[in-house]
């Protein structure tokens, strides 16, 4: 097999020994007349007889091993480690196309401390309440865009000049021009004049990641719908990464907010499957229509997608 097969074999044998477990419906879920009374993934939703077949069709296709049997709020509280499991997957994986994408590149969760107030777009809050103080025009365009942290964090660190001069001298020290961008270290570490500065060296955002278990509650859809961000230069990658099984609550995602890019599904081939089986159902065919209007992919096509 491939190191990137590897990798992603790698990362649902994690979720599903140290993440997933079977739900087990309280007293109360059963006078609600639940679609089934018997133990179901802790992905799926309870009141959905669709979501649970799903789930439980995701289940038998990537895990071989039985795992744990939990009261709800156990079975809720371990779904706070899928961002730690994303963020070593893509880190893992982004270490193999360092020949695609060369860079210092940095994966931070907010759970560890990440802030985007540390990178260099978003590192100047006072310019922005100056700007906004002194143009109400301006106040009332970035008032719409507003950003919430995201779970993953992705960052590259600005060259030196030696680095961009590595195989011929694009750039010189008395020149006048490029001498805005970012991705240069001298641009950060001067003030612009040559003179050295204090401040330590901030990175530069590439992408931000929300990773949601499901998106069952409203809490959970809003925040997606929200990972958008302002910040100096282009716009930011925004992704969402799930394990959602219900296609319908995808698309509320996928269709409903053009400033995110893609969603990615953790498990969307054995989604995929699952969905093919149930006959009763229009999961299968609403699933091919969110892929082939590439809304929708499989966790193993983010890496490289963020290498673009």
């Amino acid at each position: 097999m491939s190191i990137l097969t590897d990798l992603r074999e790698d990362f649902l044998r994690s979720i599903f020994t140290e993440i997933v477990a079977l739900h087990e419906p309280t007293a109360r879920e059963d006078s609600k007349k639940n679609p089934t009374t018997k133990p179901y993934p802790n992905f799926a939703d309870g009141d959905s007889e669709l979501s649970i077949a799903l789930a439980e069709g995701v289940l038998n296709r990537v895990s071989s091993e039985c795992v744990s049997t939990l009261p709800a709020e156990e079975a809720a509280a371990g779904t706070g480690r899928f961002a730690k499991s994303v963020e070593d997957y893509l880190s893992a994986c982004f270490l193999r196309l360092e020949h695609l994408r060369p860079g210092n590149w940095k994966f931070t969760t907010t759970q560890r401390g990440g802030s985007i107030s540390v990178y260099d777009q978003h590192g100047h809050p006072n310019a922005d309440e100056q700007l906004t103080g002194e143009n109400s025009e301006i106040a009332t365009l970035l008032e719409k865009d507003c950003y919430i942290g995201a779970d993953i964090l992705v960052g590259r660190a600005p060259v030196s000049d030696e680095q961009i001069n590595a195989s011929e001298k694009l750039l010189g020290p008395c020149d006048r021009i490029a001498s805005l961008t970012r991705l240069r270290e001298r641009n950060i570490s001067t003030d612009g004049n040559g003179e050295a500065c204090d401040s330590s060296m901030p990175q530069i955002l590439h992408a931000m990641i929300s990773c949601k278990w499901t998106l069952q509650s409203d809490k959970a859809q809003t925040e997606a719908f929200n990972l958008m961000c302002k910040g100096d230069g282009r716009s930011l990658r925004a992704v969402v990464v799930t394990m959602e099984p219900l296609p319908r609550r995808i698309a509320s995602i996928t269709l409903g907010m053009r400033d995110i890019d893609c969603v990615y599904h953790a498990t969307l081939y054995e989604l995929i499957a699952a969905a093919e089986d149930d006959e009763q159902s229009d999961a299968y065919g609403f699933l091919k229509e969110l892929v082939d209007a590439r809304r929708l992919r499989d966790i193993s096509d983010l890496p490289l997608d963020l290498a673009v």
